[in-house]
C-alpha cells in the first residue's frame, strides 16, 4: 500500500509541473487556481550583466525542490537497497548506452517531426550559442537530478524494500514506471516519437535497477542523452 502512495506522489508532482508548464487556470469551489504561479525561476536575472545570474535565471527551483529535495527526503531511507557500484559489465553497458544516445540525438535532424519541434541556434553568434548552452545546462541540472531520483532511484528502491521480486513483478513495476515516464511527456505535448522512446527507456531503466544492477548506468545514460541534446541545439 505504501508503494502506491509513492507512485501517487511522483505522479502528483509531475502533473503539477505540467499544469504550471501550460499555465493552466481553473476554479474549484469559487477559488481561482493559477498553476502558472509555480514557475519559480528568477526571470528578472535574465537582464543582468552578470553571466552567472543570466545563467541561473533558467534554473527551475520548483523542479529542484519538489522533484529532488522533497522526494529525496522521503525516499532516502530506502536507498540502501540500491546497487551503487559499477562492474566491468555495467561499464560496458554504460558505454554502449552513451553511444546509442549520441545516435538518437543525431537522428533528430532526419526525423521531420523532431527537427521541426526542436529548433537549433547553430546559426547564431558564438556568444549567443554559448549563453544558450549554459542556460540549458542550468535548467537541465535543475530537473534532471530530481527526475532521476524519483524514477530511477526512489521508486525502484522503495519497491525493492517492500516486495520480494520475481520476473513477473519486475516487468509489471517497470512497466508502471515506464508509463509514468511516457505519460509526463504526453501531457507536456511532446512529439509522440519522443514520448514512446522515453517510455521504453523508462521501462528498461526501471527493470535494470529492480534487478539489482547499478543505478548509475541508466542515470548516466539519460544524462548523456540530455548533454548531447543540448550540444546539438546549441552548435548544430
Amino acid at each position: 500500500m505504501r508503494t502506491i502512495w509513492f507512485f501517487i506522489l511522483v505522479l502528483a508532482v509531475l502533473l503539477a509541473d505540467s499544469l504550471a508548464y501550460h499555465q493552466t487556470q481553473f476554479s474549484i469551489f469559487g477559488f481561482q487556481l493559477d498553476w502558472g504561479q509555480l514557475n519559480w525561476k528568477l526571470e528578472q536575472w535574465r537582464e543582468s550583466r552578470s553571466f552567472f545570474r543570466q545563467t541561473l535565471a533558467y534554473f527551475d527551483w520548483f523542479k529542484f525542490i519538489f522533484w529532488f529535495l522533497l522526494p529525496g527526503a522521503i525516499f532516502y531511507r530506502y536507498f540502501w537497497k540500491l546497487n551503487r557500484s559499477i562492474t566491468a559489465a555495467d561499464l560496458k553497458t554504460l558505454l554502449i548506452g552513451v553511444f546509442i544516445s549520441s545516435l538518437i540525438v543525431a537522428s533528430i535532424s532526419i526525423i521531420p517531426s523532431l527537427s521541426e519541434y526542436y529548433q537549433t541556434v547553430g546559426a547564431a553568434t558564438l556568444e549567443t550559442r554559448f549563453a544558450y548552452v549554459s542556460a540549458q545546462l542550468a535548467w537541465t541540472i535543475s530537473w534532471l537530478l530530481g527526475y532521476e531520483l524519483m524514477l530511477r532511484a526512489g521508486l525502484p528502491s522503495a519497491i525493492r524494500c517492500f516486495f520480494d521480486l520475481d520476473k513477473t513483478k519486475i516487468i509489471l513495476f517497470a512497466l508502471s514506471i515506464g508509463f509514468l515516464d511516457s505519460f509526463y511527456h504526453v501531457i507536456q505535448l511532446k512529439d509522440p516519437v519522443e514520448s514512446i522512446g522515453i517510455g521504453i527507456f523508462g521501462f528498461w531503466g526501471a527493470s535494470w535497477v529492480l534487478k539489482g544492477r547499478s543505478v548509475w548506468v541508466p542515470i548516466l545514460i539519460h544524462a548523456s542523452i540530455e548533454f548531447f541534446f543540448i550540444m546539438y541545439l546549441g552548435f548544430f
